[in-house]
């Protein structure tokens, strides 16, 4: 079965997934509209992390409109995509304004993955900027998604040495769009934990993973097989991309299966 996600160089300052060229390229416009879900992390106050969502519910050529949430915040938002998938957009409500400038990127059966930069400017009060990243779930395919659902446990190592270490892996499964939280080595000094929210592509069962946590910005690209179904156990191989707050980046594998009553 064909790996959809490979991490590159963690020289890059934009994590770009590895696929086909047709699913390389950009998305058509009117293939933008969805609902996106994400995260928001400030570079100025470390502590500061939001969730984020934003539905795209109309297109015109380039251009692309809908509602933005960051936080508890709400905007008015608009934007415009490059043939490259390159994206500016700008959104405006009470709270003040935010602009985003970064780069989508496909992931198979209409997902999509976003990476970019925020600056808000509020109404009153501090400016504050950081990074985001958000993706849209692939299609609901006519027939039922395998579930994937529930308790992963199993070990990672990583770039820097950290590990053998243990991994758990909870995971909320609604369709193709996935939410949950990654933990790495609980109950020690070294524990760490980042919010997720990702897509499963049907049929090769590939799936993305963003997450925000204390550490700081995560993408994950997973594997499951081979694909569970009622005598196979759940099985993920993947490759995390970590760029810690701060600066300085780690880039690791991992292996977790669920343990057979949770399944």
């Amino acid at each position: 079965m064909r790996r959809l996600i490979a991490l590159v160089t963690v020289l890059l300052p934009l994590v770009m997934i590895s696929a086909p060229a047709s699913a390389q390229s950009p998305p058509p416009d009117d293939d933008l509209i969805g609902h996106y879900r994400g995260f928001a992390q400030s570079a100025l106050n470390f502590d500061l992390r939001m969730a984020m969502a934003l539905m795209v519910d109309r297109t015109d050529g380039s251009e692309f409109f809908g509602h933005l949430t960051l936080g508890p915040m709400p905007f008015v938002f608009r934007g415009r995509m490059d043939a490259a998938g390159h994206f500016k957009g700008r959104g405006s409500g009470e709270a003040g304004e935010v602009t985003f400038v970064g780069t989508v990127q496909s992931f198979g059966e209409g997902g999509l993955l976003a990476r970019a930069t925020y600056k808000f400017t509020p109404a009153t009060g501090r400016a504050d900027q950081g990074t985001a990243d958000f993706l849209r779930a692939p299609h609901l395919p006519p027939d039922p998604v395998i579930p994937v659902g529930g308790t992963y446990r199993g070990t990672y190592a990583s770039g820097l040495g950290r590990g053998p270490g243990a991994l758990r892996l909870e995971l909320i499964q609604d369709g193709t769009s996935l939410t949950g939280r990654i933990f790495l080595d609980e109950e020690t000094a070294r524990a760490l934990s980042w919010d997720v929210v990702g897509g499963i592509v049907p049929c090769t069962y590939d799936v993305v993973l963003i997450g925000a946590g204390a550490a700081g910005r995560l993408l994950v690209g997973d594997q499951f097989g081979p694909p569970p179904d009622d005598t196979t156990p759940a099985m993920l191989k993947g490759t995390f991309f970590l760029e810690f707050l701060g600066g300085g980046v780690d880039l690791g594998t991992f292996e977790a299966a669920q343990p057979a009553e949770t399944r």
